[in-house]
């Protein structure tokens, strides 16, 4: 974190993947379990960052295959989400989304904000096929998954997506407004 801070995203990546390696000898276990899931949501994250899609993928689906996570595709899936939408496998986005949604609803619609990810990558791609009923739907999941206190306004993610659904529209100008933040604001 204090790497990404500081705009040291190689850095941040390297400290990412070496801490997958601490890891890796060590069993699963309920002491262990939180260390596996962050240390594989952020190797991803810190991947997509970088621009290196395929690791992203990779540690994504690492993070997808974590025992504790077999019966949760909410829980599991929501990285991947993402990784699939930005890499133009759309299909595979939504089948993921659906999985997602599905295991949502059957765990309670948990309200969990770091859950956003999957349903507005979801609302993205069917902005970009121009299927707005579709996207109002998983927008409205967007919305119910909000950390209260933290309006979705203040999710950079929110607005990356939403810049790029305004420029896949042609709405230059909007996108820039919804990227207005200097990147020193972050």
């Amino acid at each position: 974190s204090t790497q990404l801070a500081a705009g040291e995203l190689s850095a941040a990546v390297a400290s990412a993947v070496r801490r997958t390696e601490l890891l890796a000898p060590l069993p699963f276990s309920p002491e262990t379990a939180l260390e596996f899931f962050d240390s594989y949501q952020m190797a991803s994250q810190c991947a997509l960052a970088a621009g290196d899609l395929a690791a992203a993928r990779a540690w994504s689906e690492e993070l997808c295959g974590l025992p504790f996570y077999r019966e949760e595709d909410h829980l599991a899936h929501s990285r991947l989400v993402l990784v699939t939408m930005l890499a133009g496998e759309w299909d595979e986005t939504l089948e993921l989304a659906e999985l997602f949604r599905s295991s949502w609803d059957r765990a309670g619609r948990p309200v969990a904000g770091n859950l956003r990810t999957a349903p507005y990558a979801a609302a993205t791609v069917c902005a970009f096929r121009g299927d707005e009923a579709a996207r109002d739907k998983w927008m409205q999941i967007v919305d119910t998954l909000v950390t209260p206190g933290r309006p979705t306004s203040t999710q950079r993610l929110g607005n990356l997506l939403e810049a790029m659904v305004l420029l896949h529209r042609g709405e230059v100008h909007a996108a820039l407004e919804a990227m207005a933040e200097d990147p020193e604001g972050l």
